[in-house]
C-alpha cells in the first residue's frame, strides 16, 4: 500500500513540474526584454533603456499611439535578427489618412523624397487595410513609414507595455516619463 501512494505520488509531482516549466516557457515566448540602441525614439526611450514587450496580444491593442518593436516586409526573411527591428510608434491604422510634413524628414532623405511633397511641404498617405502607419517620436532622426510607406500589421514583433527600470529594479509604463534600432535580449 505504502509503494502504490509513492508511485502515485511521484506522477503528481512529475505532472506538477512538467505544468511549471510548460508555464515558464509559455510566459518567455509571450514576453520579450528590448533595449533600445537608437535615437529615434528619444526624448520617450533612450539608447540603454529596457522595455518589456508582449509578442501575443489581443487586436485591440494595436491602435494610435501603441509602441510596436516592428520589421520591414523587406526584412521579413531577417524577422528575427537584432538589427532588422525597429521601434516606432502607430500613427495610422487601417483607413486613417496620415500627414507627414517635409519640414520634418531627417536631412538626408530631404533630397530623395521631395518630389513627393506638395508646395506646402505636405504629403497626405493613406493607411491600407491591415496595415499601419508608423513614426519615430524624434522625426527627424527617424527612418519610418515616410519613407517606407505602410507597413502590414504582422510586421509587429512585439507591443512595448513597459519599460523596466534595470537601475532601480522596478518596472514603469512606457509614458511614466521621457530608438530607431534595438537588440532583443
Amino acid at each position: 500500500m505504502l509503494s502504490y501512494l509513492f508511485e502515485h505520488q511521484s506522477v503528481d509531482v512529475l505532472l506538477v513540474l512538467v505544468l511549471c516549466v510548460s508555464l515558464i516557457l509559455g510566459i518567455r515566448r509571450m514576453l520579450v526584454t528590448i533595449l533600445v540602441v537608437g535615437g529615434s525614439m528619444l526624448p520617450e526611450f533612450h539608447p540603454g533603456d529596457r522595455l518589456l514587450g508582449l509578442r501575443l496580444w489581443p487586436k485591440r491593442i494595436i491602435q494610435k499611439g501603441t509602441i510596436g518593436a516592428v520589421f520591414r516586409e523587406s526584412e521579413a526573411k531577417d524577422r528575427f535578427a537584432d538589427e532588422s527591428l525597429r521601434l516606432k510608434r502607430i500613427v495610422g491604422v487601417s483607413g486613417d489618412s496620415v500627414i507627414s510634413w517635409f519640414q520634418d524628414l531627417p536631412e538626408h532623405l530631404k533630397p530623395t523624397l521631395s518630389k513627393y511633397y506638395d508646395s506646402q511641404g505636405k504629403r497626405i498617405f493613406t493607411v491600407p487595410k491591415d496595415s499601419l502607419f508608423i513614426q519615430g517620436d524624434n522625426s527627424k532622426f527617424s527612418i519610418d513609414s515616410r519613407l517606407w510607406g505602410s507597413i502590414s500589421t504582422k510586421s509587429i514583433y512585439a507591443v512595448v507595455v513597459a519599460r523596466i527600470k534595470s537601475d532601480a529594479n522596478w518596472i514603469s509604463s512606457p509614458n511614466d516619463d521621457t530608438g530607431s534600432g534595438l537588440r532583443k535580449n
